[in-house]
């Protein structure tokens, strides 16, 4: 059996991670927080992945977008371009 292996990338230092050293966590269904944005946008969460805090068509500008609205370290994801994708974290 195949296993799957997710990494976490902290874009400002340019690391990435497996989720062993990361530790380990269920998924969490986030389609729901994504209702209303475009698809194949970039998406700044909260850190806590609760509520979306911005989201723009470049990277930049959505990481931009969510440290002036006071989230210093989001979480940055990729809306799906399919319609009915569902989004795991």
């Amino acid at each position: 059996m195949a296993s799957a292996f997710r990494y976490t990338v902290d874009i400002g230092r340019g690391s990435a991670r497996s989720e062993s050293e990361a530790g380990m966590r269920a998924p969490k269904d986030i389609s729901s927080l994504l209702t209303g944005v475009p698809r194949g946008s970039w998406v700044a969460l909260s850190n806590d992945e609760e509520r979306v805090v911005a989201y723009a068509a470049e990277l930049e500008d959505a990481l931009n977008l969510a440290r002036e609205k006071g989230e210093p370290d989001p979480v940055v994801i990729r809306a799906p371009e399919a319609g009915n994708a569902s989004l795991l974290l």
